[in-house]
């Protein structure tokens, strides 16, 4: 945020200039110092984000959002998360490109690895892995779309086994296992061996990172109602 008298200090000095132009009066220019600190100051405004564009690769996002029956602004959100709309970005597990597809989904789907580099493939890829366990789950007509979303995004994540997992933990429990809610403690109680020694709801075995999952689901939700504010779907 602009601080305050950096602002005055900036309205000060084109006031000066307006009222020494109208007086016809010779101009003393700035010092250094004083030139450095009004770039400085604009240096710190939020960037502008031009209206409805959200990336360069928002016709690849609204295409393949389209035929997947998403947002493309969710979708978009997704990338952001998982690479900053960086179509290089790799992690040190082999994930490669804007949504960060593993070899083993590329495998899963017939596609070579070098592919993964390919922008609109990986997110095709990654559009058809959120559907695939939205799909999975066969989650009843009435849940609430956020904890839908949520789900599928922490499946996205840590894999759907474990989802799987706490799903049935909750449920043998009696608990809602369609709640993100209920399923975030689980998920967090999945690295206690009491619990993932319950071979029979547990079957991926522990579960450690639940930090790291349920903060990309919330920095992805954050992201999209944020698009939402800047551009229409």
């Amino acid at each position: 945020m602009i601080r305050r008298d950096k602002t005055k200090f900036i309205l000060t000095l084109l006031l000066v200039v307006v009222a020494i132009t109208a007086l016809n009066v010779p101009y003393s220019r700035p010092s250094d110092h004083e030139e450095q600190e009004v770039v400085d100051t604009l240096n710190e405004a939020p960037t502008v984000v031009r209206e409805n564009v959200i990336s360069p690769y928002d016709s690849i996002m609204r295409r393949v959002a389209l035929d997947y029956g998403y947002d493309w602004r969710f979708i978009s959100a997704v990338a952001h998360t998982e690479s900053k709309f960086n179509e290089t970005a790799a992690s040190g597990a082999g994930a490669k490109g804007l949504m960060q597809i593993t070899p083993i989904v590329a495998e899963r789907y017939g596609v070579h690895v070098d592919s993964l580099w390919n922008p609109s493939l990986n997110v095709e890829l990654g559009v058809r892995l959120l559907a695939h366990y939205g799909d999975s789950f066969h989650f009843p007509e009435g849940i609430d779309p956020r904890d839908r979303i949520s789900i599928v995004l922490a499946s996205y994540n840590c894999g759907i086994g474990h989802l799987y997992d706490v799903r049935r933990l909750a449920q043998s429990n009696g608990e809602n296992h369609n709640s993100w809610e209920v399923l975030q403690k689980y998920l967090r109680m999945k690295s206690d061996p009491e619990v993932y020694s319950d071979t029979t709801n547990v079957r991926c075995g522990r579960f450690e990172d639940h930090r790291q999952t349920i903060g990309f689901v919330n920095k992805v939700l954050s992201r999209y109602d944020y698009y939402c504010g800047l551009t229409e779907i």
